[in-house]
């Protein structure tokens, strides 16, 4: 699933009429590494922002908004849900999409559950 600066990269790849691999070539990393990036599954480093400013020669407003992106997508959490059995996957969503809305109290609940499951397993 491609994150916010995902879709950034892409928009920028498609004005530079260009595929990942050239892109790639260009900041000097792998097609692979860039796809992960893409997809939230590396981080973005400083370094890579950089580059990309200065190998498109981005202009500030440009460059403010793929920094957008990169801090919306660095604040993102994906839940991997391979391995989990199918029972716990829609728990395991909930949980994510109400995650905002729990009271202080049902935190409180919740860690007390998580401590005794690691004491319980050594997790």
């Amino acid at each position: 699933m491609l994150t916010k600066f995902g879709k950034e990269l892409r928009m920028l790849r498609l004005e530079q009429d260009e595929i990942l691999k050239q892109m790639a070539e260009k900041l000097e990393i792998s097609p692979s590494y860039l796809s992960s990036i893409e997809n939230g599954k590396k981080p973005i480093t400083k370094t890579l922002l950089e580059s990309i400013e200065r190998v498109y020669n981005l202009n500030k407003k440009r460059y403010v908004e793929l920094l957008n992106a990169a801090e919306i997508t660095s604040n993102e959490i994906t839940i991997n849900t391979e391995g989990i059995s199918e029972r716990n996957v829609p728990i395991a969503l909930k949980f994510a999409r109400s995650f905002n809305d729990l009271s202080d109290d049902a935190i409180n609940r919740i860690n007390s559950i998580l401590k005794e499951e690691e004491e319980m397993y050594g997790q």
